[in-house]
């Protein structure tokens, strides 16, 4: 009795700690209740959750396929099969458990999103959208749903779509980064630097430091003539990330367009410094050297890469 008493205890301790997110102390009690109930369904799924977010993916599939092994129609279990599946790049197989764990519960927003992911990650766009379409149905304030969905609007070439449901989702959530961020990719490819450039600048102001949209922002102020602008946000991402190629090379690529073809191939070469595979820095360096008539450095340069 007394065993099983500390076993208990042990589940609420592994419950809380997952709650505050310290994992080590979730699996070390979930793995002493499981000394005292090893049947236990929830000590598992603890476990498996530890593992999911700990990238351990192929211990979370271990863990949840016990479950599973009891109970073939434990909806919990299942879901997370799939998502260890995700985590492993096996989308196929992620398809395949959230299709019997739908069987069960057909209206679970949650297990609907993941197949949508599902869908997305195998390239059936058209499934992936109506599935999360039926998402945003059930729950109106899925927020994530909305970004999906957006994105697969993107990955099928219709931006304009994929601009309606990014602003019906920031109706939702004005705060979501993300939502600005795929806009301005999405104005861009509807040939609207202008509204891509304020959406880009609303991204990088929502989530300081975040590197991708300040690259992203940075390239579209360059490719409008933003020179200066893009040189300090691609100086910025430097600060964060020192060895950015990309970066160095936009710097280079802004300062060739300004005339200053010298400053340009520093820019260059300190991206190739950075990344000496970034063979795009090399390229541009031949360009600016052969845009000024330096022919015979440029041939230098193709002898260099070869």
């Amino acid at each position: 009795m007394k065993q099983k008493a500390n076993g208990s205890d042990a589940l609420v301790r592994a419950e809380s700690a997952l709650r505050l997110r310290d994992f080590e102390t979730a699996e070390r009690y979930s793995r002493k209740h499981l000394l005292a109930e090893p049947t236990s369904r929830e000590a598992r799924l603890i476990l498996g959750t530890v593992y999911l977010r700990s990238d351990r993916a192929s211990d979370a599939l271990g863990a949840f396929s016990s479950v599973v092994e009891v109970n073939a129609k434990d909806v919990r279990a299942l879901e997370g099969m799939a998502l260890a599946y995700m985590r492993m790049g096996k989308p196929s197989d992620a398809l395949s458990a959230l299709e019997h764990a739908i069987d069960y519960q057909p209206s679970d927003p949650e297990l609907l999103f993941n197949l949508g992911n599902a869908h997305k990650a195998l390239g059936k766009l058209k499934a992936a959208e109506i599935t999360y379409a039926k998402v945003i149905e059930l729950d109106p304030k899925h927020v994530i749903s909305y970004n999906n969905l957006g994105t697969t609007y993107l990955a099928m070439g219709d931006a304009a779509k994929s601009v309606q449901v990014f602003w019906r989702g920031l109706v939702v959530d004005p705060n979501y980064p993300s939502f600005h961020y795929n806009l301005g990719v999405a104005y861009e490819q509807l040939d609207k630097p202008v509204d891509a450039m304020r959406e880009y600048q609303a991204a990088v102001k929502a989530r300081p430091g975040w590197i991708e949209a300040m690259a992203r922002y940075g390239a579209c102020l360059a490719a409008n003539g933003e020179h200066k602008r893009a040189i300090d946000l691609f100086s910025q991402v430097i600060a964060i990330d020192p060895l950015n190629a990309p970066a160095r090379n936009g710097i280079g690529l802004s300062y060739a367009e300004e005339g200053k073809p010298d400053e340009a191939i520093r820019w260059f070469r300190k991206a190739l410094e950075a990344d000496p595979s970034f063979l795009t820095a090399a390229v541009n360096i031949q360009n600016v050297l052969e845009n000024t008539g330096r022919y015979a450095e440029a041939v230098d340069e193709i002898r260099a890469l070869v």
